[in-house]
């Protein structure tokens, strides 16, 4: 990622691991009520995307920074 688009994301309110957590957290308690949270684990998967990249750091909206990357407007991370 260009160190520009990191400024935009950085310093992290909410960085990607504890939204991870977090995510985790939520879909656990849902599938225990029997409660499905299909957009929970879409975000959760993203975020474990952005953290297998190295991004951790980064803030949880940084995921319209992935979107981009992979729809090929961003150059990469």
């Amino acid at each position: 990622m260009a160190a520009k688009d990191q400024q935009q994301y950085s310093p992290a309110g909410l960085a990607v691991p504890l939204a991870i957590k977090d995510l985790r957290l939520a879909r656990a308690e849902a599938e225990r009520a029997a409660v499905p949270m299909p957009a929970a684990t879409l975000v959760h998967d993203r975020h474990v995307g952005m953290a297998a990249r190295g991004s951790n750091g980064l803030d949880w909206s940084a995921l319209g920074l992935l979107a981009a990357v992979d729809a090929g407007l961003n150059d990469g991370w």
